[in-house]
């Protein structure tokens, strides 16, 4: 993905701690008295986003992943509070059969949630949540859900750069992993619009990289102009911290510029 791997803070908001883990016990016993009402759609759960969606968890989520998405790196200001693992209903694959519940259990479950732009939430992932074997899937809280294999990476467990690489400034699985082709499709990670936002930033950095390569090599060869060498320096040290600041979690499209930079913008 455009992702990197997100570190959220240990400490669970408050609105999770409490009242989320009251809406979790209470739908948790609802379904051990009611499971066939549940699994036939008779009955259904209800959700609460005031609580999931509250503005200390959004907040807390959008500091712990810098103001981005945790898709496309895209800095967003309003967003969504996404659920990794669909809290309501799962397709195991688009256009696919909607299952009568979803992970009903984690919907107020700080580690199964993160904030995202509503485009890769609402237009692409939406109920998407593919596993390579859907007969390992935990159907209920009590079953292991530890057994799934999923097929989107999870920027908080898995590192992203293990998966996902940029040839310029488009995004490919490495190696044509299935984890990382069917997380760059299915969240619409090679969209138009996107893109073009990430080829402007990679052609920026691209310019500053060369610039940078040669006034370095003015400098080592000592041929820059009299009395310019300090101004050279200067220069030289204002444009890498500009691409050392693109490369940090914060920036967005990290993933892209480090691994340009990686391959030194050759392609």
């Amino acid at each position: 993905m455009s992702m990197i791997r997100i570190k959220k803070p240990a400490a669970i908001p408050e609105k999770l701690r409490e009242e989320g883990k009251r809406e979790t016990e209470k739908n948790n016993s609802l379904y051990e008295h009611y499971e066939q009402d549940f699994m036939s759609g008779v009955k259904s759960f209800v959700f609460h986003a005031a609580i999931y969606g509250h503005q200390s968890v959004k907040d807390a989520l959008k500091q712990a992943q810098h103001h981005k998405c945790c898709f496309c790196e895209r800095k967003e200001e309003i967003g969504d509070v996404e659920h990794f693992r669909p809290k309501a209903a799962y397709q195991q694959k688009e256009g696919g059969a909607l299952s009568p519940i979803g992970y009903y259990w984690l919907a107020y479950e700080w580690n199964n949630l993160f904030f995202a732009c509503p485009k890769c939430n609402r237009s692409y992932k939406r109920n998407l949540f593919p596993l390579a074997d859907d007969t390992k899937r935990a159907a209920s809280h009590l079953m292991d859900i530890q057994a799934e294999t999923p097929l989107f990476i999870d920027p908080q467990q898995e590192d992203p750069a293990r998966y996902i690489e940029y040839i310029g400034d488009k995004p490919r699985a490495i190696d044509g992993n299935e984890k990382g082709r069917i997380t760059i499709e299915k969240t619409g990670l090679d969209r138009p619009f996107l893109d073009e936002q990430r080829f402007q930033t990679y052609q920026r950095c691209k310019h500053l990289y060369q610039s940078m390569t040669a006034l370095r090599k003015v400098l080592q060869q000592s041929i820059c102009p009299p009395g310019e060498q300090q101004q050279y320096e200067t220069l030289l040290a204002k444009i890498q911290e500009e691409l050392e600041n693109a490369q940090k979690d914060e920036a967005e499209f990290a993933l892209m510029i480090r691994c340009a930079i990686q391959h030194e913008f050759r392609y």
